[in-house]
């Protein structure tokens, strides 16, 4: 079971898919990023991720189950680990500056 509290303003980043001939070339980065741009323009206050842990730590996670992203992609783009109640689940959250300040 995944829980969470639902905050005003909110944006999630569910999922990515890179065909693997695109894999390795900074695809779901630009991805990442242009998501972090469309939230942030369209007012939100901050942007989540589900990223993947491998079992292992320090061992890469099959790509198969990697479609939420990894640690590292979120980490690049500036998301920061965030507490889990449940521990189930990691979440990686940016809180992020409006562009378009109100006055």
């Amino acid at each position: 079971m995944f829980w969470r509290v639902r905050i005003a303003g909110a944006w999630c980043v569910s999922c990515f898919y890179v065909p693997a001939a695109w894999r390795g070339r900074g695809v779901a980065t630009a991805l990442l990023a242009a998501a972090v741009e469309l939230a942030r323009t369209s007012g939100a206050r901050l942007i989540e991720g589900y990223p993947l842990l491998p079992k292992v730590p320090g061992e890469r996670a099959p790509a198969a189950f990697a479609w939420t992203g990894v640690r590292a992609l979120h980490e690049g783009c500036r998301f920061e680990r965030a507490p889990n109640p449940v521990a189930a689940k990691v979440i990686c959250r940016r809180v992020l500056k409006s562009k378009n300040p109100s006055p």
